[in-house]
């Protein structure tokens, strides 16, 4: 689960985070395969848990605030998370079977 401290602008409209595929060497390259999570809700303990995984190896995360204007706020640090193998899921959502 990622976590993150609270924006407290009052025209917050939520936060999105974005996960850069192990394909992709450059975390800055949009044409690199970057998954947006929809937009989460402010919160005074504001967190995501992904779970749509399709390639195993090293994800790394970014989180920033958008406001009503659509308006972004400069990206996090990034948080890298190594997925293993046996973590990845179809796309209905069904875990891969291990050993096959």
């Amino acid at each position: 689960m990622l976590t993150w401290q609270p924006n407290h602008e009052p025209d917050l409209a939520g936060y999105r985070v974005v996960a850069n595929e192990p394909v992709s060497a450059d975390p800055y390259n949009w044409q690199g395969g970057f998954l947006y999570s929809s937009l989460i809700p402010p919160s005074p303990n504001p967190s995501h848990i992904d779970n749509s995984w399709h390639i195993s190896g090293i994800w790394t995360y970014y989180v920033f605030a958008v406001d009503h204007a659509g308006n972004e706020s400069d990206w996090s640090n990034p948080v890298k998370v190594f997925i293993p193998e046996e973590k990845i899921t179809h796309d209905v959502g069904i875990p891969l079977p291990v050993g096959d």
